[in-house]
């Protein structure tokens, strides 16, 4: 079930996007269970110039406490004291592709500094037995929601 999108958008002198985990980032959780997957495609090309992602290594098997959110930022800034972030891996993207992840997963980018925009797609997934703790409707992209915790907008229709 798609529960989320949004467009990320840097152009030259953007804000770095500090170190987060989507799950927390700052405020409650927006799904019970906190079950989320994330898609990132990136609409132009996303490298090292233009402030590629980048994730931490492991980071995914604990969560870590969160500042709330500040100064034009979208999200909180996590607390890194327990990692290594010179190992952090970039994730340089091309346009069109993209990259999976689950939302306990540390990521951030660096201040953007290039003259090039560098825009991408977030989509965020979960399954219908999670109960989304926001006020959004979800689609339902393959099988069925037998649970019916959700309000559902049926996917458009392809011609």
């Amino acid at each position: 079930m798609l529960w989320s999108s949004n467009f990320f958008v840097k152009q030259p002198c953007s804000y770095e996007t500090p170190w987060h985990q989507d799950q927390n980032n700052g405020g409650p959780s927006v799904l019970e269970p906190p079950l989320n997957t994330s898609i990132w495609m990136a609409l132009d090309d996303c490298l090292i110039e233009n402030s590629c992602i980048k994730f931490v290594a492991g980071s995914h098997l604990t969560t870590v406490n969160h500042e709330p959110p500040s100064d034009g930022h979208y999200f909180g800034l996590a607390d890194t004291s327990s990692f290594d972030l010179d190992s952090a891996i970039n994730m340089e993207l091309c346009k069109g592709e993209f990259v999976i992840f689950i939302d306990r997963v540390l990521d951030a980018a660096e201040p953007y500094t290039s003259d090039k925009r560098h825009a991408g797609i977030a989509m965020r997934f979960t399954t219908p037995f999670v109960k989304i703790l926001r006020p959004v409707k979800g689609m339902i992209v393959s099988g069925e929601d037998r649970f019916g915790f959700n309000d559902i907008v049926t996917p458009p229709s392809v011609s």
